[in-house]
C-alpha cells in the first residue's frame, strides 16, 4: 500500500494555518452574550442572512448599474444615491454561491460606517427583528470556505449574521 508521504515544510505549514484558527478569538465575545441587537435580514441564494441595522442607511430597488472595468468579480457595478457614487457588491459571488439571476424580488440594501458606503445586492428582504447575540454560534474554525471571514455567527435555525465592519472595510469592496 502506498503511504502519503509529506514533507516537514509541509506539516510545518498545515500546523501552523491550524494553530492560526485556533487561536483566532470567539466571533461572539462572552460580554456581548446577554445583548439584543436589531437586525435586517435577507435572502442569498436559498440562504438567510442578516446584518445589524446600525449598519443599515436604507434598502432599495435596484435600480440601473453603471459596469466597472477591472473591478473585483463580486462587484457588478456603481449605483447612484443621491449623487453619492458607492459601488454594489454580489455576496453570492464572495461566497461561492448559485446566481439565480435578477428578479423582481431583488433589492439593495445600502450599508454605511466610518464614511464608507457599500450596497449589497440579496434576492429579497425578509424583515427586521431583535436576536440575541448569544443565538448566534461561532461558524468552526477549521471551515474554511470563501467569505467565511464575514460571518460572525450561524443560528440554529441557519440565520448567519455577517460582520458589517468587515465588509465595510473590505479594500475591494467599500467607496469612502
Amino acid at each position: 500500500m502506498d503511504e502519503l508521504v509529506m514533507s516537514t515544510a509541509q506539516a510545518d505549514a498545515i500546523l501552523e494555518r491550524r494553530a492560526r484558527d485556533l487561536a483566532r478569538a470567539a466571533v461572539i465575545s462572552p460580554a456581548e452574550a446577554g445583548e439584543q441587537i436589531r437586525v435586517v435580514s435577507f435572502r442569498l441564494a436559498a440562504e438567510l442572512y442578516c446584518i445589524e441595522i446600525a449598519y443599515l442607511l436604507e434598502t432599495a430597488l435596484l435600480t440601473e448599474l453603471a459596469k466597472v472595468p477591472g473591478a473585483p468579480s463580486c462587484i457588478v457595478g456603481i449605483s447612484n444615491l443621491r449623487g453619492q457614487l458607492f459601488p454594489v457588491a454580489d455576496l453570492k459571488r464572495l461566497f461561492s454561491m448559485p446566481d439565480k439571476g435578477l428578479t423582481a424580488e431583488t433589492k439593495i440594501i445600502i450599508l454605511h460606517a466610518s464614511g464608507n458606503i457599500l450596497g449589497v445586492l440579496t434576492d429579497g428582504i425578509a424583515g427586521n427583528s431583535v436576536q440575541p447575540l448569544s443565538g448566534f454560534m461561532p461558524l468552526p474554525v477549521t471551515l474554511q470556505l470563501p467569505g467565511t471571514e464575514f460571518i460572525r455567527g450561524i443560528t440554529s435555525t441557519g440565520l448567519m449574521l455577517l460582520d458589517g465592519e468587515k465588509l465595510l472595510n473590505f479594500e475591494k469592496m467599500v467607496s469612502k
